[in-house]
């Protein structure tokens, strides 16, 4: 088979692996060469799965989290503080997620414990409390 003028040939037992030919443009490399149509599927499947901010996103989401988690467990049991907290985080701002992603490893002091508490009260997150199953938030 030639693809754009590169003589390779497929190999019987690896249908998406190629050889070189011998005397090819390619015959000088050892072991086996991946087909130019098998990789540039793969390499733009593989980068466009590699969203910079999403991954930003996804970090401080986590981290925003684990601090929220630490204050609820202490108003909770653990299954319901893991609803609220995903309620908390789902009607926080990005900035606030942010503020809250900051505290991480250390203990939650007054400001974002407060900062918890104002989202919590939100319509929004108090219906997904609702929803969930989650002792309400009293202001």
């Amino acid at each position: 088979m030639r693809l754009h003028g590169t003589a390779l040939v497929p190999s019987a037992p690896d249908a998406g692996v190629c050889r070189p030919v011998a005397g090819g443009p390619m015959a000088r490399s050892r072991g086996r060469v991946v087909c130019r149509w098998f990789l540039l599927p793969v390499v733009a499947i593989l980068t466009s799965a590699c969203d910079p901010q999403a991954l930003a996103d996804s970090a401080l989401r986590r981290a925003a989290g684990s601090v929220v988690m630490a204050v609820v467990q202490n108003e909770m049991p653990s299954p319901a503080a893991a609803r609220a907290t995903e309620c908390i985080l789902q009607n926080a701002r990005p900035d606030e997620i942010e503020a809250l992603a900051r505290d991480v490893g250390v203990v939650a002091g007054t400001l974002t414990k407060a900062n918890i508490r104002t989202i919590a009260l939100r319509p929004a997150a108090q219906a997904c409390f609702a929803a969930n199953d989650v002792p309400p938030v009293i202001a």
